[in-house]
């Protein structure tokens, strides 16, 4: 985990070598780093599951409109 955060930065630039070397060794040392990431890992986790039900509202009621409108025209041709 903390590896390939350091990897990731190397890759990018942003690290130099002995620094993405440094990095998962501070990351496994010290508690505010790791509080840290365990918060923004809650954090994601809350959005994408903010998102889905967002989504799943949508398709609820993009569902129930499509079922009115039917119904809808369903007794238009019946009158």
């Amino acid at each position: 985990m903390n590896t390939r955060v350091g990897e990731r930065l190397a890759r990018h630039g942003e690290l130099s070598t002995w620094e993405s070397v440094q990095m998962p060794l501070h990351m496994a040392m010290c508690k505010g780093c790791g509080a840290f990431v365990q918060q923004m890992r809650m954090a994601k986790d809350t959005a994408d599951h903010a998102i889905a039900l967002e989504s799943a509202e949508f398709d609820d009621e993009a569902r129930i409109t499509d079922i009115l409108a039917q119904l809808h025209g369903s007794k238009s041709t019946g009158s």
